[in-house]
C-alpha cells in the first residue's frame, strides 16, 4: 500500500529521491539537520540519502547534505507561506501540517517574560509521517473483552 506522504513540503530535487524511495521503504521519518547528510527512518531501519536515489547505512561521498536554505523552505512550505498563522504551533516546537503530519523544529528559543515567543534559527526538522497501524491495540482489545471496559479512558 502507498503512502501519501507529503512530498510537497521538500525540494523537488528532495521528493524526486523520497519518491523513489518510498516505492521499497516505508518512510517514517526525514530528519534533517544543518549541514548534515539528511537522514530517512524506515520500517528497516536508518539510512542516509543519496543524490541517486538509493540509500546507505553510512553517510558517503553521494549523500545529500542539508542546506539552510532546504530548511526554511521546508518550514515555508508546511506553513503554506505564512509563518505568523502557526506561531502557536512554532512556539511549541512544531508544526502540524495536512494529514496530520508533525515536523519537529530545532532552533533557539526565544523567550517573553518568562514564555517561548518564538524559535529562530532553526537549524534542525524532523519530518513525522502520520501513518495507521493496523492491529496496534488487539492486545488491549481482547483484555476489555475478558475483563470489561469499567474505568477506562482511550486517548488516541
Amino acid at each position: 500500500m502507498k503512502m501519501d506522504l507529503p512530498l510537497w513540503i521538500f525540494d523537488s530535487k528532495i521528493g524526486c529521491v523520497l519518491e523513489k524511495i518510498c516505492l521499497s521503504n516505508n518512510i517514517l521519518e526525514v530528519r534533517l539537520r544543518l549541514n548534515k547528510p539528511i537522514c530517512i527512518l524506515t520500517d528497516k531501519g536508518k539510512y542516509f540519502m543519496s543524490s541517486d536515489g538509493s540509500l546507505s547505512v553510512f553517510p558517503i561521498s553521494t549523500s545529500i547534505i542539508c542546506q539552510k536554505s532546504t530548511i526554511q523552505n521546508v518550514v515555508m512550505n508546511a506553513c503554506d507561506n505564512s509563518v505568523y498563522a502557526k506561531q502557536n504551533q512554532i512556539n511549541h516546537g512544531f508544526i502540524t501540517i495536512r494529514g496530520g503530519h508533525r515536523i519537529g523544529l530545532c532552533g533557539r528559543a526565544v523567550y517573553t517574560n518568562g514564555i517561548i515567543s518564538n524559535i529562530t534559527d532553526i537549524y534542525g526538522l524532523n519530518v513525522r509521517f502520520a501513518r495507521n497501524v493496523k492491529g496496534m491495540a488487539n492486545k488491549l482489545r481482547q483484555k476489555y473483552i475478558e475483563n470489561g471496559i469499567a474505568n477506562t479512558l482511550i486517548v488516541g
